[in-house]
């Protein structure tokens, strides 16, 4: 290895990074300021009592047990179970915050910040302090990629940033399971897809089971930005070979997949795509109360509202590899449930402030592997696209929440065959917009533009789609019509908080 052994505050000083720091995450320190404003000056004379005996009863703990020890990789791939400890430490927490609060989001991003340091402190042990400002200053002023520095290296940083998310899970008291990995080998070459993409940070737990795995992750969001530029994030994604996809430049994306598949081939990096290509949009009742995370209701384009699934990039992923190792590959599809919980889609870029909520599950499971040969032509890919389309819907169940969702609709809008109706039309090709509209319906808020004024365009327009089922000669172009209003009005207030 390069160089002396360097601490990260070394590391940082000597990057100049102090007065970038401080500016690039003020918005992530107003968040944590907002710990401080829990409120005592409402709460009750028994609350305040409770939160002082909790505090004594932690520091009585930790002085006797000290802090609970994190498990280790290769225990926690089987799943953990923070949100079941309940120590005198977690009670503390639990009363300050309650369930829902900045607090859970502001530990979760100290959690993050401290990791990165982590982690830069290991890649420039590897390379040394020259060729890490070096590098460092690259990232700064290019777009072109850093390459992997060498597979230890490599190895050392994967542990990291599977132990950032098992910190993650930790600090926001979650409960993780894994379902169905057993079903891939130490060795096979394997490609993710996963489905719904509905949070940040938590979407991520899943590199705790296989620290192989490399998020397909917007180029500009997390690499090609000045903030994670500043924050060295370009550089540790540069040093973890970290998969990109540029949303904006289809020819630069293609790039990406070939280095992908390099990548892959080189240093047996698993590529996971979030197929939707974007975070699905929070869903909510009629009284605002948060439901589970939508399917259809995705919109990676505003610019076609047809458009809610992008699964070319995952399939041309793993034909491009078993072409280039001239073998089978796994393309494993994996659901996600629960994430939507923790962290909605509430905040639209870096650092992400907003509420997380603690003591939640979030399950990954193994829906479907398929195989996929080298010899593969431009009809197996168009199958395999369908396929994973359908297999995904069937794995997560919408299509049977929708209906049972638009049943209670048509009961209220007095069309008590709503929900067959859906089932009925829903299979056909252009009926699939009443999918759409309906899983959108679920993230129009209830006030406009996030003013605090009620609003009844949602009530409107679910009595529309209601009637539209219940027409049968009503016409495709009223169909688009009314997908077009909806998505226009997810797309305009989806995020509550400001970045």
């Amino acid at each position: 290895m390069g160089g002396a052994a360097l601490a990260p505050h070394t590391l940082l000083a000597s990057a100049n990074w102090s007065s970038r720091i401080i500016q690039s995450t003020a918005a992530a320190l107003n968040g944590v300021s907002q710990i401080a404003q829990v409120p005592f000056d409402v709460a009750s004379r028994e609350r305040l009592r409770t939160l002082t005996s909790l505090g004594f009863q932690s520091v009585q703990h930790l002085s006797q047990q000290g802090f609970a020890p994190l498990p280790t990789l290769d225990a926690a791939r089987h799943g953990v179970r923070f949100a079941d400890s309940n120590t005198p430490v977690d009670q503390f927490w639990q009363h300050l915050f309650s369930e829902e609060h900045v607090g859970w989001n502001a530990l979760g991003l100290a959690t993050t910040l401290q990791a990165a340091g982590v982690s830069l402190s290991h890649y420039g042990q590897e390379v040394g302090l020259r060729a890490f400002i070096k590098n460092y200053q690259r990232t700064l002023q290019e777009i072109d990629r850093l390459p992997v520095h060498s597979r230890e290296s490599l190895d050392t940083l994967r542990e990291d940033f599977a132990t950032w998310a098992l910190r993650y899970a930790k600090a926001n008291r979650l409960n993780v399971n894994f379902n169905g990995m057993d079903q891939i080998g130490e060795d096979d070459p394997v490609v993710y897809a996963i489905a719904p993409h509905s949070s940040i940070f938590p979407d991520f737990l899943l590199s705790i089971a296989d620290p192989k795995i490399g998020f397909v992750a917007d180029d500009y969001n997390f690499r090609g930005n000045d903030t994670a530029k500043r924050l060295g994030f370009a550089l540790l994604f540069d040093a973890l070979g970290q998969p990109l996809a540029d949303r904006d430049d289809d020819a630069r994306s293609k790039l990406f997949v070939k280095e992908m598949i390099e990548n892959a081939v080189k240093y047996q990096t698993r590529a996971a795509w979030f197929i939707h290509g974007t975070r699905v949009p929070e869903a909510m009742d009629i009284l605002g109360r948060q439901q589970r995370a939508g399917f259809f209701s995705a919109i990676p384009d505003p610019k076609d509202p047809s458009k809610y699934i992008r699964v070319g990039g995952a399939v041309a992923n793993a034909i491009g590899l078993a072409q280039r190792l001239d073998k089978p590959v796994k393309l494993v599809l994996v659901t996600m449930e629960g994430a939507e919980f923790v962290m909605p889609k509430r905040t639209k870029s870096f650092p992400f402030i907003q509420s997380n909520r603690s003591g939640q599950t979030v399950s990954y499971d193994v829906a479907q592997v398929y195989t996929v040969e080298p010899t593969a032509g431009r009809r197996e890919v168009a199958t395999l696209g369908r396929k994973l389309i359908a297999d995904a819907r069937v794995a997560t169940a919408i299509d049977p929440y929708l209906q049972g969702l638009v049943g209670e609709w048509g009961q209220v809008f007095g069309n008590s065959h709503a929900a067959e109706q859906l089932a009925e039309r829903g299979a056909t090709r252009s009926g699939t917009m009443f999918y759409l509209t309906a899983d959108r319906l679920r993230s129009v808020r209830l006030t406009n533009d996030n003013d605090g004024v009620l609003d009844s365009f949602r009530e409107q327009a679910t009595e529309e789609l209601v009637a539209q089922l219940g027409d049968p000669n009503i016409d495709v172009e009223a169909q688009k019509e009314l997908l077009v209003r909806v998505t226009k009005r997810v797309v305009a207030n989806q995020y509550q908080v400001a970045s």
